[in-house]
């Protein structure tokens, strides 16, 4: 059976596949795309494909000529100690009472004559609420 796989860089390519499962599929799938089976999803008309999965290529509707989309997996992560640093300080600032005008952290007076007169009624800035997960 020849299916059509659409690589992450836009390129098609045909495998022919004589096994039925999945985990085969994946197999060949990590050899001729040259990455990971962890590190790229494939999905089949819409539906997300589980390496781990017991069901054949038959079960899934997989036909000869069917197309299967790969796509790289996003990483994300936590932060290195620079980075956490620099985006603390940025939002580390002081809001003023009056008309809300954001000033840095070593004001005494408002930044805003126009709006408020240069107050002294300064806060420091809210920090944001952590997520829940």
């Amino acid at each position: 059976m020849q299916i059509i796989i659409n690589h992450p860089n836009n390129r098609k390519e045909t495998l022919t596949i004589t096994e039925t499962s999945i985990s085969s599929l994946f197999a060949l799938i990590q050899a001729s795309v040259n990455i990971k089976a962890a590190q790229f999803k494939a999905t089949f008309s819409g539906k997300l494909l589980d390496k781990t999965s017991s069901f054949n290529t038959n079960d899934l509707g997989i036909k000869n000529g069917s197309t299967i989309d790969v796509t790289l997996k996003c990483l994300g992560g936590d932060l290195n100690e620079t980075d956490r640093q620099a985006l603390l300080e940025r939002n580390n600032k002081t809001v003023c009472r009056v008309c809300y005008a954001t000033n840095s952290v070593r004001a005494t007076n408002c930044r805003k004559k126009s709006k408020c007169g240069r107050s002294t009624k300064l806060r420091p800035k809210k920090q944001k609420k952590k997520a829940k997960k």
